[in-house]
């Protein structure tokens, strides 16, 4: 399936299972979801991915945890929710061989000890 981002992006919820996305694909969705106060959460599975550093390159380093990497975003209009990015290795048991990563709100009480959280930036 070709999935164009825009086409998606403006729903409150997404479940997505594709061959692969870009990175800015990923990055207009992040800049769309800080955002909006209508966002709940997303689910992308993809078949191939090969540009986590690249994620790491524009949105900073992220927060290592078992075999996810985590990033944190301040929402645009909301001062204690956070807009959790968690990018999954495949396993095969769980993942079926597919990269996930998922976009999700969170308080910032359970970003983890010395996580860092970004400012909203428009850009």
């Amino acid at each position: 399936m070709n999935v164009n981002v825009e086409d998606v992006c403006h729903f409150s919820w997404i479940s997505l299972k594709t061959n692969s996305l870009d990175v800015r694909d990923f990055d207009t969705l992040k800049k769309t979801f800080v955002s909006s106060s209508k966002f709940e959460g997303a689910r992308i599975e993809l078949k191939n991915f090969n540009e986590e550093e690249e994620l790491s390159y524009i949105w900073g380093p992220g927060f290592f945890i078992d075999r996810a990497r985590k990033w944190y975003f301040r929402m645009k209009e909301f001062e204690e929710k956070i807009l959790l990015v968690e990018a999954t290795h495949p396993f095969p048991v769980i993942l079926q061989g597919y990269y996930r990563i998922n976009f999700d709100i969170c308080e910032m009480t359970d970003v983890p000890n010395g996580a860092i959280v970004q400012d909203y930036n428009e850009n």
